[in-house]
């Protein structure tokens, strides 16, 4: 009888120990699930932050898109603008040259319409000095 106590308590003994490892196993196993679940938190931060990050680059990229062409579209604004000044430039020279050309024609009409006044003036002058010279005599 005392032998069945023994090894029952023997057994008890083991099977305690048994439990107990089990349950530290179990203890564990949850601490691990524990850290794989705080893991998996720290992914998925990592992943929203990614995603953030990712959406701020497409952002960027279509601000960056969007102001090329803002840039090209003022770009080729300003080259139709300095074409036109440049025409407007040609003309202006263009019609000053008329003008000086103009201005350089009535002058030597004027020069040989004096030259012509003065010698009509000169031949009547003369026309009245010999009308004086005969009436003087």
């Amino acid at each position: 009888s005392t032998k069945l106590k023994y090894q029952k308590e023997n057994l008890e003994y083991k099977l305690d120990n048994e439990i107990n490892n089990e349950k530290a196993k179990i203890k564990e196993l949850d601490d691990l699930d524990k850290k794989i679940k705080e893991k998996e938190d720290i992914i998925d931060d990592k992943q929203d932050q990614v995603k953030y990050l990712r959406s701020l680059i497409d952002d960027y990229k279509t601000q960056v898109k969007e102001n090329t062409e803002n840039l090209e579209i003022q770009l080729r604004k300003i080259s139709k603008t300095y074409e036109g000044l440049l025409a407007q430039k040609d003309k202006i020279i263009e019609k000053q040259d008329e003008n000086i050309n103009l201005l350089l024609k009535e002058k030597d009409e004027m020069m040989k319409s004096n030259k012509t006044t003065i010698i009509t003036l000169k031949r009547q002058n003369d026309n009245y000095r010999q009308l004086l010279e005969k009436y003087e005599k």
